[in-house]
């Protein structure tokens, strides 16, 4: 029996499906994918088990807002305050990249601790995912590791800068204080002799006293 001639329209089908027909023999991708986008989940699913997949997604967030931020920033003293306000007001973006960057930190780490209590509440560690569970502390201990110092890096600058404002706002207050008791002495010392010079009922150094 002879075979079929395919149509038209199967052919450009083919031609269209070639590339992922390649790429599907020769490292399984395209059925991965389709795996992980249309296999059945059970039932019994809710929000609980998204916390894994939205951890994966903030770190992917702060590691490609990391990787843009070091683009433009420039490790070194003189010139790292200027590259983080090129990055902040003249770059296009730049501040929504490095707010992402800035507070994906904290969320990256809320996420991780609200993920690995979700596992432990569930039970989700126990046979056969013990392997899963050393892995996952070993992802927390290195993500605590990493975030830890920029977070408290973040709180030792802010405790610094308040600290810097208010010396400046105290410091011209408390320098004019001498200078202000000075002149009032220097006044008081110059009535006090001109006052020795006339008599009690002409001195109108005190309050009360008015000549008569």
């Amino acid at each position: 029996m002879a075979a079929t001639k395919p149509t038209r329209g199967q052919q450009v089908q083919q031609t269209i499906l070639y590339p992922l027909d390649w790429l599907e023999e020769r490292s399984g991708l395209v059925g991965g994918t389709k795996y992980f986008l249309f296999r059945k989940v059970p039932g019994d699913t809710n929000w609980f088990q998204t916390l894994g997949a939205a951890t994966l997604t903030a770190f992917l967030v702060q590691a490609v807002t990391g990787v843009i931020l070091a683009m433009y920033y420039k490790p070194d003293p003189q010139s790292a305050y200027s590259s983080i306000q090129y990055i902040t007001n003249d770059l296009w973006a730049g501040w929504l990249v490095r707010g992402m960057h800035r507070w994906g930190a904290s969320v990256f780490i809320i996420l991780m601790f609200m993920h690995m209590g979700r596992v432990f509440l569930f039970g989700a560690y126990k046979y056969p995912r013990e392997l899963n569970w050393i892995i996952g502390v070993l992802l927390l201990v290195s993500g605590l590791a990493e975030g830890s110092p920029v977070i408290c890096s973040r709180g030792t600058r802010r405790r610094t800068g308040r600290r810097s404002s208010a010396s400046t706002s105290t410091a011209p207050a408390r320098s004019s204080a001498p200078s202000s008791r000075s002149s009032y002495k220097a006044a008081r010392t110059s009535t006090v002799t001109r006052c020795r010079g006339s008599t009690r009922s002409t001195c109108s150094c005190s309050p009360g006293r008015s000549s008569r």
